[in-house]
């Protein structure tokens, strides 16, 4: 019996310690999220900035002709911004100020590498599954 109960111990302590190594390579992974998010909308507005110095180089040129022009050569939806932008899987969002009166809402999928963490947090997810399952 007091082997049994040995056994058990190292058992639940190796579960212990490798759930543990899971949530802090969970919150690892989500914090490598959050910052391939803020590095994609930097780098999608200093895209915005550049181009918009070529297509509107004027405040005056934020019409209907502009914003297709820098939609495309974005890859982005350009919208003025009249509310709060909707949550949606696989698109990031920002707001945009090119003068003071005009307010737009930059809307663009996520970077490829975004989804590779996801995939990462699925299977990270699955390994700790099959680790209770084998307790």
């Amino acid at each position: 019996m007091r082997n049994l109960a040995r056994i058990l111990t190292v058992a639940l302590i190796s579960l212990l310690v490798f759930v543990a190594a899971a949530f802090a390579a969970q919150a690892w992974l989500q914090y490598q999220a959050d910052l391939l998010h803020a590095d994609a909308i930097a780098a999608k507005r200093a895209e915005l900035a550049r181009a918009e110095a070529f297509v509107a180089p004027t405040a005056a040129a934020w019409d209907a002709k502009t914003l297709p022009t820098l939609e495309t050569l974005l890859g982005a939806e350009i919208k003025p911004a009249r509310h709060a932008p909707a949550a949606s899987a696989g698109r990031l969002s920002f707001y945009y100020h090119p003068d003071p009166q005009t307010t737009l809402l930059v809307t663009f999928p996520t970077p490829p590498s975004h989804h590779l963490i996801a995939l990462y947090q699925h299977a990270l997810l699955l390994l700790l599954l099959l680790a209770l399952a084998l307790f």
